[in-house]
């Protein structure tokens, strides 16, 4: 299936304590994203609460365009926003997830 055409994937700015995830993916250009989704706390809680488009959420890149994808073709959310404001980081020391170091994920996919 081709991807849709465009996409934006950018890191958020509360690490998911407001989103719901580190990542997030949108069928949209960037600037087509309002500035209030990495705004100040209470206005960025209030932007991400009303969204009604379909967006992905993930802990990485990858995760958050599958999650989009599967809300695009009507299928449940992969992600299960969190957002209660705990560390939910292992206890051996561990990080929970390996974070990408570069910038593309494929073509036309841009971040922030």
């Amino acid at each position: 299936m081709p991807l849709p055409y465009p996409i934006t994937i950018f890191k958020t700015r509360y690490s998911g304590n407001i989103e719901g995830a580190e990542w997030a993916a949108f069928n949209r250009d960037p600037d087509d994203i309002s500035p209030h989704a990495t705004g100040d706390d209470p206005v960025a809680a209030r932007w991400w609460s009303e969204r009604d488009e379909p967006y992905g959420l993930g802990d990485t890149p990858e995760l958050a365009l599958a999650d989009l994808l599967a809300q695009l073709n009507g299928q449940p959310r992969l992600h299960q926003p969190d957002t209660d404001g705990q560390d939910d980081e292992p206890t051996d020391g561990r990080p929970a997830t390996a974070r990408p170091v570069n910038n593309a994920v494929g073509p036309g996919l841009q971040f922030e």
